[in-house]
């Protein structure tokens, strides 16, 4: 495996609260383990059409509408066509607020489909344009603004989904977004000498500043810098799991969880929270359109009702079942939902 050039900003927080998901993303880019929520793919169309809106031209409501229908229609029908994905099908049934975030993206770009001749920077705007400071950081945030110069002195970056969370019962900017962002003004800093202001745009068009404390961004640098070495030496050497860091927060939306031992040797079979998964010898298949199976495992029998028939399972074999929901930890019945996949040992 070769080592990581650069600690991308975007994942700099995810990567540092568990270090070894940088290893599982190289090692499995081709992969899916789960089904991906559609939150995920529904804030790339969004961001699509964020980015893009000069080229895209849309003066109409029918404008806009066009190319949503085109961008739902194609993501749709690859869902139709993926095992796992078409659990999530439709789309509009299932991401999160679907139509509140569709009416405000089409205010949003609408809102700007003249501007004022006013507002346009000499330089004008630059998207989506990979960046890197020549050693460890790099990536590629949304947009810049340049001044007559040609400097840049603004970033902003798109969010599509809530970019608050409460610390100490202050509602604040995400701690994961704030890191970012302060990467991207390091490299900036770097190749300019001079900060630009930073900005964190939600999908109301409104833009969250995120200050540049200058004693945080050195830390937070440090702290990829710190974290790129880690993980290059784990490379290095091919010791891999010291990278782990199993903790609940970590781990039970993880992806990389059928692959990883740290996640497995602590969690599997631990029944303290709804969503659980479990590994066990089935001992008995009933049913035929949907199935309940009887599980063993190292303390107890378990019932699973719901499992989809399709599964394909016969007695005797030693399989994990991934995302079952646990009506409370003394239950011995568990049950099937939308995201349940089973997977042979």
């Amino acid at each position: 495996m070769e080592p990581i050039k650069f600690i991308s900003p975007s994942k700099f927080a995810y990567w540092e609260k568990c270090p070894i998901k940088a290893i599982y993303g190289k090692t499995y880019t081709d992969l899916t383990f789960f089904p991906k929520h559609p939150d995920a793919d529904l804030g790339t169309i969004l961001h699509y059409f964020l980015e893009k809106k000069k080229e895209l031209q849309i003066k109409s409501i029918n404008d806009f509408e066009e190319i949503w229908l085109e961008k739902i229609i194609r993501l749709e029908k690859e869902y139709l066509n993926n095992k796992l994905q078409k659990v999530y099908y439709p789309i509009k049934w299932h991401a999160k607020y679907f139509s509140v975030k569709k009416i405000l993206l089409r205010n949003e770009i609408l809102k700007h489909k003249n501007p004022p001749k006013s507002a346009k920077k000499a330089k004008g705007e630059i998207t989506e344009k990979w960046i890197d400071d020549g050693e460890d950081i790099g990536g590629i945030p949304d947009k810049f603004i340049l001044n007559d110069s040609g400097k840049i002195i603004k970033i902003i970056d798109y969010k599509t989904g809530n970019i608050f969370e409460f610390i100490n019962k202050k509602k604040v900017l995400k701690e994961t977004y704030v890191k970012q962002l302060l990467l991207y003004a390091y490299i900036i800093k770097s190749k300019q000498n001079e900060y630009p202001i930073c900005y964190i745009q939600d999908l109301h068009g409104n833009n969250h500043e995120v200050k540049i404390d200058e004693n945080l961004l050195n830390e937070t640098y440090a702290r990829a810098v710190e974290l790129k070495n880690k993980i290059n030496k784990a490379i290095q050497t091919r010791n891999y799991e010291p990278l782990a860091n199993p903790d609940f927060n970590n781990c039970h939306n993880c992806e990389y969880r059928p692959v990883c031992s740290a996640y497995k040797n602590n969690f599997i079979n631990n029944f303290e929270n709804k969503k659980v998964d479990v590994f066990g010898e089935i001992i008995d298949i009933k049913g035929s359109e949907k199935i309940e199976i009887k599980l063993k495992i190292t303390e107890k029998e378990l019932v699973l009702k719901g499992i989809l028939s399709q599964e394909n399972v016969s007695i005797g074999d030693n399989v994990y079942i991934y995302n079952l929901f646990c009506p409370d930890g003394a239950s011995s019945i568990l049950y099937a939902i939308k995201e349940t996949l089973i997977r042979n040992e």
